[in-house]
C-alpha cells in the first residue's frame, strides 16, 4: 500500500469507530472505496494503526482525529448543557464527532444547525448522520446564492467538476453543484498557463501576483490577497520552499492580517478565500494522484474544486509537460 492510502484508512477507522470497537472494521462496509480491502489486509491496517498511535503517544504528539478518539472515551459523561449547537463545514465531521455534537444538546426543534457543502468534502472520514443519531429528514435547506466567486470562476470550476465525475455514486448524489448564474459578480477570465518546469511555474506565479498587487493603488485594492497552491505536495513538504521564497505558509501560524501572498497545498486552502488564486503543477501524472485507483479520483477532483473556488476574482491554472486530464477534458 502507498502511505497516503494507509493514512486515509487510519482516518476512516478513527472517525467511524471508538477505540474499543475497532474490530468491527474487519467486517464493516467501507464507504468511499471502489475496492474493499479483504479481511486479512484489514487486520494489517488495524495493527499498523495501533503501532502508529503508540508512536504518537510516545513522542507526545496528537492530531485532530486523535483528539476526537480520546474525547469519545468520555462520551457518556458529556451533558446536554446547550440550547442549540451551530456547526460550520459539517461535511468534514466524522461520525464520532457528530455523535459528540449530538450529546451536547437535547433533541428538540432547532437543536443542531449544520452548514456545509458536500462538493468540498475532501477528507476520508466516515460521515453518517443516522449512525450519529442526528435526524436530518425534511429538515434541510439549500442556499443557491454564491457570495464568493465570480461567474467566470464558478463556471470554470463547475465545468471541471461536472466533466470528471467518477467513483462513488453516493458521493455524487450528495453533491448539488451551484450554477454560475447564482454568482453575483464578474471579473477576470480564468486562464491556463504552460511553463517548461515547476520552477518556472512558480516564478511566473510570484511575478504575476506581485505585478497585480503592485498595480493596485486604491485602498480597497491594496487589501487584496493571493495564494499559490501546489498540486502533489503536502503542507509539510512546502515549509522549506515557503522560507526560501519568503512567502507565508498557509498553516496554523498564518498571519492573514499582515500578509498578502500565501503558499499552500490543495487541501489546506479549504476554509480560506483569496482575491487571486494560482494553482500550479496541474499536470498529467500528478493530478489526479496516480497511486490511487482511477475509480477514486473523485477525492483529488474534490480537493481541486475546493482550491479553485477559493478565488474571489482571479483564477489561474498552471502546468508543465502534459495538462491534467481533469482540465484537458473541459477545455478541449
Amino acid at each position: 500500500f502507498k502511505s497516503g492510502y494507509i493514512r486515509e484508512e487510519f482516518d476512516f477507522i478513527r472517525s467511524a469507530l471508538p477505540i474499543d470497537e475497532r474490530q468491527e472494521y474487519l467486517k464493516m462496509k467501507r464507504e468511499g472505496r471502489s475496492f474493499a480491502l479483504q479481511e486479512n489486509f484489514r487486520v494489517l491496517i488495524l495493527k499498523g494503526l495501533n503501532f502508529w498511535e503508540n508512536k504518537m503517544t510516545a513522542i507526545g504528539a496528537i492530531d485532530y482525529v486523535g483528539v476526537t478518539s480520546k474525547l469519545y472515551q468520555y462520551i457518556e459523561e458529556i451533558q446536554p448543557i446547550y440550547r442549540s449547537v451551530l456547526v460550520d463545514e459539517m461535511q468534514d465531521f466524522g461520525t464520532l464527532e457528530l455523535k459528540i455534537i449530538r450529546k451536547l444538546v437535547v433533541e428538540n426543534k432547532n437543536d443542531i444547525f449544520l452548514a456545509g457543502d458536500n462538493a468540498q468534502r475532501v477528507l476520508t472520514k466516515q460521515h453518517n448522520f443516522k449512525l450519529a443519531g442526528i435526524n436530518t429528514d425534511n429538515r434541510s435547506y439549500k442556499i443557491y446564492q454564491n457570495y464568493r466567486n465570480t461567474k467566470e470562476i464558478l463556471d470554470a470550476a463547475n465545468n471541471i467538476l461536472e466533466d470528471n465525475f467518477t467513483g462513488s455514486e453516493k458521493w455524487l448524489t450528495d453533491i448539488d453543484i451551484l450554477q454560475p448564474e447564482f454568482a453575483g459578480t464578474s471579473d477576470y477570465l480564468p486562464f491556463i498557463y504552460h511553463a517548461d518546469s515547476l520552477s518556472k511555474e512558480l516564478t511566473y506565479a510570484i511575478q504575476y501576483i506581485q505585478s497585480i498587487l503592485i498595480a493596485s493603488n486604491s485602498d480597497d485594492e491594496d487589501k487584496q490577497t493571493a495564494c499559490i497552491a501546489i498540486v502533489g505536495y503536502q503542507l509539510s513538504d512546502l515549509k522549506g520552499l515557503a522560507e526560501e521564497l519568503k512567502i507565508q505558509l498557509l498553516d496554523g501560524a498564518i498571519e492573514l492580517e499582515n500578509k498578502k501572498i500565501f503558499l499552500s497545498d490543495l487541501e489546506q486552502t479549504k476554509g480560506f478565500e483569496f482575491d487571486h488564486m494560482v494553482i500550479v503543477n496541474c499536470c498529467e501524472g500528478t493530478l489526479p494522484n496516480p497511486d490511487l485507483p482511477e475509480e477514486e479520483a473523485f477525492r483529488d477532483l474534490s480537493k481541486f474544486y475546493v482550491a479553485m473556488t477559493r478565488a474571489r476574482k482571479n483564477l489561474i491554472i498552471s502546468y508543465h509537460g502534459e495538462l491534467s486530464e481533469f482540465v484537458k477534458s473541459s477545455v478541449e
